[in-house]
């Protein structure tokens, strides 16, 4: 799991920076506002990444409340953009599943086999749909 966490961590800090670059590039945002939502989301994967490493539940609940505390203005950013609407809402929609995912992994409401399962589903949803409904 450490090896697991350490590569899908890696993985969303590369990539969800350029997904959030494109669609606010796609809509006209002005640069201010996408380095703003780049570094909120840079700040919501790091402390995601601390909580699947914190040593008990209220350190978890710490980092998951730091994520989500940078995460909701993500969400607005977001949901404020007026072009690429498929795009904007399922992104939304997948990136909001994610926190719902990942508490429930942490919880240990569900297994890792599920949660595997649900993010690499979302993975190739948010991304392949992001990529083509930015292109048609």
């Amino acid at each position: 799991p450490d090896q697991a966490d350490l590569a899908r961590y890696t993985n969303l800090l590369l990539t969800t920076p350029m997904m959030l670059t494109a669609i606010l590039y796609a809509n006209g945002a002005d640069m201010n506002l996408i380095l703003t939502a780049v570094a909120l989301d840079v700040l919501m994967i790091v402390a995601g990444y601390l909580g699947t490493k914190a040593k008990d539940k209220w350190a978890f609940t710490g980092y998951f409340s730091l994520g989500l505390l940078a995460f909701l203005p993500i969400l607005v950013i977001l949901l404020q953009q007026s072009k690429n609407l498929v795009v904007v809402y399922l992104t939304a929609f997948i990136w909001c599943l994610y926190q719902v995912v990942y508490a429930l992994k942490e919880y240990k409401i569900v297994d890792q086999t599920y949660t595997t399962l649900a993010y690499a589903i979302m993975d190739v949803v948010s991304k392949v749909g992001l990529v083509t409904f930015l292109h048609i």
